[in-house]
């Protein structure tokens, strides 16, 4: 008696042939992400001796690696204005130098975290022994976009990017929204 692969084992290695030959899909390579926003919102300094709210204004940017269609690692610099109203308004400037990890779900829906290394030229906290303090960010997008010729996948961005800066002192909070582009 002879034997035979039977019909089930042979569609399972036509159909493992077929997977191991197909190209991989168009988004599996690692890219280059990158990306801006115009951000504005509430401003405010937390200490005992720095109290104060107001707003602020900023222009990020990011630049990084899309690792899968579904993770990305990115550099992002939001150089920042603000205005804090306490006994009088008073005017700083602060850049937040940001490495974030990012989860975009579904193509529509980026969501990231990671540590920022801030520095605060003026403002509340000037005149401190060092203007440079740790920090945390977070930012969600909605991802409104489709893919092109310039990059796998492009999108206007709709944003909010809460970020907060430690110092002996006390604590700077922002929570900004904004608009802008990805191209990931």
């Amino acid at each position: 008696m002879s034997r035979s692969a039977s019909p089930v084992c042979l569609a399972v290695l036509a159909g493992a042939a077929l997977v191991a030959l197909a190209p991989a899909t168009a988004h599996a390579d690692p890219r280059v992400r990158g990306g801006f926003s115009l951000n504005g919102g509430y401003y405010g300094a937390f200490s005992d001796t720095n109290r104060g709210n107001g707003g602020s204004i900023s222009l990020g940017g990011r630049i990084g690696v899309q690792i899968s269609d579904l993770f990305s690692v990115y550099y992002q610099n939001s150089p920042l204005g603000f205005f804090l109203f306490r006994n009088g308004p008073k005017v700083g400037a602060a850049d937040f130098n940001t490495v974030l990890a990012d989860f975009t779900i579904a193509d529509t829906l980026g969501i990231g975290f990671g540590p920022s290394l801030d520095l605060v030229t003026s403002g509340s906290f000037a005149g401190n022994a060092s203007p440079i303090g740790p920090g945390g960010h977070v930012r969600l997008a909605l991802l409104l976009g489709s893919s092109s010729a310039i990059s796998r996948r492009q999108s206007f961005a709709i944003g909010l990017d809460p970020h907060v800066t430690y110092f002996d002192e006390g604590v700077l909070l922002s929570l900004s929204g904004g608009i802008g582009a990805e191209w990931y």
